[in-house]
């Protein structure tokens, strides 16, 4: 997709769940997806994300989880996720370079590699948004 000069696509609506147990990544993710016009909640804890989710599933329009954590793991957050809320679009992404296989084992809908660009993110945030 080609974009002119100050040309935005990425204006966004909506809640993102961001859930990743680096805090600098966490950190530069959130004001990425901020940037971008979605409000986040960001967690460096995946229990304490699902606990979140759990109270308050309709808060969340999109999940964005790293794969690789302690605790839960980012496809086992997705699946339980998507057991209390079954239409809810998942990105996982991750920093290694093996591939993960997004299926309906994990309801992804996206996978993004680590480190991710602003203008990435943004079109698999709306192309995940739009699918609903």
């Amino acid at each position: 997709m080609d974009l002119a000069a100050g040309e935005s696509t990425f204006d966004g609506k909506g809640n993102i769940l961001l859930v990743d147990d680096d805090e600098n990544i966490t950190k530069v993710i959130s004001l990425m997806i901020i940037k971008l016009g979605y409000t986040c909640f960001s967690f460096n804890d995946s229990k304490k994300a699902l606990k979140s989710f759990e109270e308050n599933p309709d808060k969340y329009d999109l999940l964005l989880t790293d794969m690789t954590m302690p605790g839960i793991k980012g496809d086992e957050l997705a699946g339980q996720i998507i057991k209390i809320k079954p239409d809810i679009p998942v990105i996982i992404f991750s920093g290694y370079s093996e591939k993960i296989r997004t299926g309906e084992n994990t309801g992804a809908y996206q996978y993004l590699e680590k480190p991710v660009r602003k203008e990435t993110l943004g079109l698999a945030i709306k192309s995940c948004l739009f699918k609903q």
